[in-house]
């Protein structure tokens, strides 16, 4: 992967600036992009392309892990808030297999901290890239599915 395969893209509304590669990672949830962002006039550097490097290696060999903690999600949901999934339009008795259409963003981010912070000053040099596997469930757009690598653990955090 090289940084060179990055592009910028429109920065539209967001207070920061996102570069998206030209390749796509296929999984049984459907397609992730491949996406880093920093702050508002930086660029990436090849230190966040080593970190997306890692990040998909970890992606593609927890796919089916990945789809079944999404599985899980919308399994807790369909039983325990129904007339919610409802509204969503989400059908209640997907199987995992059946979930992409229901997923309205899936991307693998790397984000240098600095993009979510006023300063250039990191804390903890370890902290300053992001890896995340991000989705967006029809039933819970506002909050969004993020999870992140702990080693081989596979944790579900807030952003």
């Amino acid at each position: 992967m090289k940084l060179a395969d990055f592009k910028k893209q429109p920065r539209g509304p967001y207070q920061f600036d996102w570069f998206l590669h030209r390749d796509t990672i296929d999984s049984p949830l459907g397609t992730f992009a491949v996406e880093l962002t920093v702050a508002m006039g930086k660029q990436p550097d090849q230190a966040m392309v080593d970190a997306m490097e890692i990040l998909i290696g970890k992606f593609e060999k927890n796919k089916s892990a990945i789809a079944q903690m999404v599985f899980k999600e919308y399994l807790t949901i369909a039983r325990s808030e129904p007339d919610w999934l409802a509204g969503c339009e989400v059908p209640p008795n997907l199987l995992v297999d059946g979930l992409a259409p229901y997923l309205e963003a899936r991307a693998l981010t790397v984000s240098d901290d600095r993009a979510l912070t006023v300063s250039d000053e990191v804390d903890n040099a370890d902290d300053r890239y992001h890896p995340r596997v991000y989705m967006s469930p029809s039933w819970d757009e506002e909050h969004g599915f993020y999870l992140k690598f702990d080693g081989d653990q596979i944790e579900r955090v807030d952003c």
